[in-house]
């Protein structure tokens, strides 16, 4: 039997990047390929944890330090397939679709000093979206942020539903 996922159910996400992480660092004169290979494993390594759940997640951060968690819902079919079709009919880029998957499913954030208010408006095409302040605040950082948690939550999406 499907079970449709509910949309109130918030799920956690971070940033792979997270300087609260146990990142790569490279050897002093490291060459570039075995920088490269410390990074391809790191994301390997973050993204089975990010399957398996927020406490193997945990087990990859720094001692005595807290990464900003992002409190994200699933991804509204509204949204979903507007966002699918505009990128199949090249009205929008990935950066862009990314983006707005990332509103769209974004509800909360709790960085390190404190939470971070997220103000929702309603979209006429995508439906209930964060309002883009929040990912201008993020932007501010790296772009990479948005990119990383809206490419999540897209293909979250897009993904078959689990076998029971």
């Amino acid at each position: 039997m499907l079970r449709p996922p509910s949309l109130t159910e918030n799920s956690i996400l971070c940033y792979s990047r997270d300087p609260a992480f146990l990142l790569p660092e490279p050897e002093p004169g490291a060459n570039e390929e075995s920088i490269k290979a410390a990074w391809a494993d790191w994301d390997r390594q973050f993204g089975a944890a990010r399957e398996q759940g927020n406490a193997a997640v945990a087990a990859l951060v720094k001692p005595g330090e807290k990464p900003t968690l992002f409190q994200v819902r699933p991804m509204s079919s509204k949204a979903f397939r507007a966002i699918s079709d505009a990128t199949e009919m090249k009205r929008i880029g990935w950066n862009v679709a990314f983006a707005i998957a990332f509103r769209a499913c974004v509800r909360g954030v709790e960085d390190a000093d404190k939470p971070i208010e997220i103000k929702v408006e309603n979209d006429p095409v995508y439906g209930q979206l964060a309002k883009e302040d929040v990912v201008n605040l993020f932007d501010a950082l790296t772009p990479a942020i948005v990119q990383e948690i809206g490419a999540v939550c897209y293909f979250r999406a897009n993904s078959p539903p689990p076998k029971h």
